[in-house]
């Protein structure tokens, strides 16, 4: 959060043709002005028309003057807050490791500003959530949470040397799908799950603010089928509730998941339901969750 009278530096360098440093003198105005402020505002990212129809790219990593200025204004050891402008995930651990904030806000309209504002100097609380994965690495691409299952699963037999992991990278995502802080915590407990007596299920869990300040929080549950007559996503996400509680409130959230919402799609017999073990994660975002089972 950012006191008033602070000065502010707000460094707005994208994509050149070449993904070049547009000129020096530009970069070195830029840096002039940071070494007199208490914090420097980065925007980092894509220009608009960089996505949409056509504009695919191969390499989603920030470019390299971007990241020269960035690197050089950390030399500066002032705190950085990165503003990310994009309409994609970007590759970005990096920026995320050495940025003291970083506020994605995609492509925003006339308003944007103000919106930015409001977050930066804590008049407005966010609770955003991710839509997408960020990966940690180009090379993990494709990347999202309802992959399917492999045959030599990453979590459950630590000790095999054949398990299906990247050796040089972590093999979670930077970001997960369903991501995103806010200026409060949220804390989940006392997961139960009881049969709805139709085939369905109802999930309760207890939601704690554990923080400082009012909030809201989207809580998000997730399903998965084991063992299923044809392979289902290692999650699946079928339900989620945003809910505004006051610091140190808290309250028990419900999710109804129907026998339809349980159903998947089964070449030639169509919507089918089945009988048997699902697990059920609920929490922040589809990496950090409470787990919970039952036998339907």
């Amino acid at each position: 959060m950012l006191k008033s009278g602070q000065q502010l530096f707000h460094a707005d360098v994208k994509y050149a043709e070449g993904s070049k440093v547009r000129s020096a003198s530009s970069m070195d105005e830029a840096l002039e002005i940071a070494k007199n402020a208490d914090i420097v505002i980065l925007s980092m990212g894509e220009y608009g028309w960089m996505s949409g129809e056509g504009q695919s790219y191969a390499n989603i990593e920030l470019p390299e003057c971007q990241m020269i200025l960035f690197r050089k204004l950390k030399k500066m050891n002032k705190p950085i807050v990165v503003i990310l402008s994009n309409g994609r995930p970007l590759v970005i651990p990096e920026v995320a490791d050495q940025s003291d904030a970083l506020l994605e806000t995609w492509f925003l309209g006339t308003e944007g500003g103000n919106a930015i504002a409001d977050v930066l100097f804590g008049d407005y609380n966010p609770s955003g959530k991710l839509p997408v994965s960020f990966p940690e690495s180009i090379g993990q691409l494709p990347f999202y949470y309802n992959q399917l299952p492999t045959g030599r699963p990453l979590y459950e037999r630590p000790d095999d040397p054949l398990r299906s992991i990247y050796r040089d990278i972590p093999n979670k995502a930077l970001f997960p799908f369903g991501y995103g802080l806010s200026y409060t915590q949220f804390k989940y407990s006392g997961l139960k799950v009881v049969p709805d007596g139709k085939d369905g299920l109802i999930a309760s869990i207890t939601l704690e603010n554990v923080g400082n300040r009012g909030g809201e929080e989207v809580a998000q549950l997730y399903i998965r089928k084991i063992p299923s007559s044809i392979s289902q996503p290692v999650k699946s996400l079928k339900g989620f509730q945003k809910i505004y509680l006051s610091s140190g409130e808290k309250q028990i959230m419900k999710f109804n998941v129907s026998k339809d919402d349980l159903k998947y799609f089964k070449e030639k017999e169509g919507w089918i339901f089945e009988h048997g073990t699902y697990n059920v994660f609920v929490g922040g975002d589809s990496e950090n969750t409470v787990k919970g089972e039952i036998v339907l």
